[in-house]
């Protein structure tokens, strides 16, 4: 009877899932990941991070701008409280379709300041969600990171990590090494809400692995993310 009720139990949690269209697996383990963080924009509000760190999150990524005009009213205050807690904390910025890289880097630089001492890499967020109708081939994407990816770099002194999800992979990523995209070459974040990234750290670096977690300190949802490796290997990642 108890298996057939587990039976019944996973059935109704799958069926469930389909009908929303995600199906929320357990998160990933402390001991697996141990290195857990989340990441936050003006949507979240205020946060009381001294919870956060309380509640065993390690870093926090910012939002920090998106395209060329738009800057988070939150970030300089979300990611000084960060820091004042303990946390490591890294900016990114949201790349658009319809504004030239060369300005969202300059406007990400500005609103960020660039690299501060013990922070993470800059992030790039790249997916469809929130971004411009237009979708470039591949080849002009290309140019338009390339000068993105180039003032960042310089910038920050630090190559940005790419954050994205499948369909953006597909049509921009999958390829890229063959088309000679500097995307070949940069760490992944990758978006996955329903199990884990295939391949080990060395194909990626951070795993979001839900976008309505629940933490002590953040009012609402969260983006929850872990970290692929151990304490050692996340040190280096900050200077």
């Amino acid at each position: 009877m108890a298996a057939a009720v587990a039976v019944l139990v996973l059935a109704g949690a799958v069926l469930a899932g389909l009908w929303t269209g995600v199906l929320h697996l357990p998160y990933p383990s402390r001991s697996d990941f141990p290195v857990q963080g989340i990441d936050v924009s003006n949507h979240q509000g205020a946060v009381d991070w001294p919870r956060v760190k309380a509640a065993g999150y390690r870093f926090a990524y910012v939002k920090a701008s998106e395209g060329r005009t738009f800057t988070d009213p939150e970030y300089a205050a979300l990611s000084a409280g960060a820091r004042r807690a303990g946390l490591r904390v890294g900016a990114y910025h949201f790349f658009t379709f319809c504004s030239p890289g060369a300005d969202q880097a300059r406007l990400f630089l500005q609103v960020s300041g660039g690299h501060q001492a013990g922070d993470l890499p800059p992030v790039v967020d790249l997916e469809f969600d929130g971004n411009c109708a237009r979708r470039p081939t591949p080849e002009e994407f290309d140019a338009e990171y390339a000068a993105f990816d180039a003032a960042v770099t310089a910038g920050f002194g630090r190559q940005p990590i790419v954050y994205t999800n499948a369909d953006f992979r597909d049509r921009y990523l999958a390829t890229a090494d063959r088309r000679g995209s500097v995307l070949a070459q940069r760490r992944l974040w990758i978006r996955d809400i329903t199990g884990r990234p295939a391949g080990g750290c060395e194909k990626w670096t951070f795993w979001q692995y839900s976008a309505t977690g629940r933490v002590d300190g953040v009012d609402g949802r969260a983006d929850l993310d872990a970290y692929c490796g151990r304490d050692a290997e996340f040190d280096a990642l900050t200077r």
